[in-house]
């Protein structure tokens, strides 16, 4: 009921992280993070709540309201100054809709926004749920001009089959697929490995 209500009270915040490049070690982006502003327990992160999300079947209406804020953010700093590219998450529901990348940039458009200042991310679980439906839907919003990143590569599955049926143009190494490779020899093997076959395959990579 919390959530429901924290929704409607518009309570749901995003923070943005900034994605630096290691070459240049200039901006060149940011990254949407979904915060839940609650009363009493304060900030919480999205595995507190997104459970509550799934279970009540809130995900589209969570989903359109961080596209529609990250989207409203990108035209204020557009109009501030800049573009500012965006990568933001969207979960299963709407990208088994094949109206979506319609609805994505008819928003851009109406904001007067460069569909290849959005990155958007999936998840390799939502892959496992309608492969074929999500890639006719993925190669439409990159069609579009859109980019399309695996996040949480390395957190799961890691299908190396992924990269190489997907429409994407990167993937996010999940923190704690990295955080070893300083420490643990064969840890920093295997990214390397991932490493090259991402630069291979012309493939950004976000750590």
């Amino acid at each position: 009921a919390e959530l429901r209500e924290g929704i409607t009270n518009s309570d749901l915040e995003l923070r943005y992280q900034p994605k630096f490049s290691l070459s240049t070690g200039q901006l060149v982006g940011v990254e949407a993070l979904l915060r839940w502003d609650h009363p009493e327990r304060g900030s919480l992160g999205p595995e507190e709540f997104l459970p509550l999300v799934r279970e009540h079947t809130l995900m589209t209406p969570v989903n359109d309201f961080v596209l529609n804020r990250a989207l409203d953010d990108m035209a204020r700093w557009r109009s501030a100054g800049g573009p500012v590219p965006v990568a933001v998450n969207v979960w299963a529901p709407v990208l088994a809709d094949p109206q979506f990348p319609v609805r994505l940039m008819r928003a851009l458009a109406e904001r007067g926004l460069d569909a290849g200042d959005l990155t958007v991310e999936i998840t390799e679980d939502v892959l496992l749920e309608n492969l074929e439906r999500t890639n006719t839907v993925l190669n439409q919003l990159r069609q579009s001009g859109a980019r399309i990143a695996v996040d949480d590569f390395g957190s799961g599955y890691s299908a190396l089959s992924h990269l190489r049926e997907l429409a994407i143009d990167e993937i996010k190494l999940d923190r704690g697929f990295i955080a070893p490779i300083n420490g643990d020899a064969r840890a920093a093997a295997v990214v390397r490995a991932v490493l090259d076959l991402a630069h291979e395959l012309d493939l950004t990579t976000v750590a």
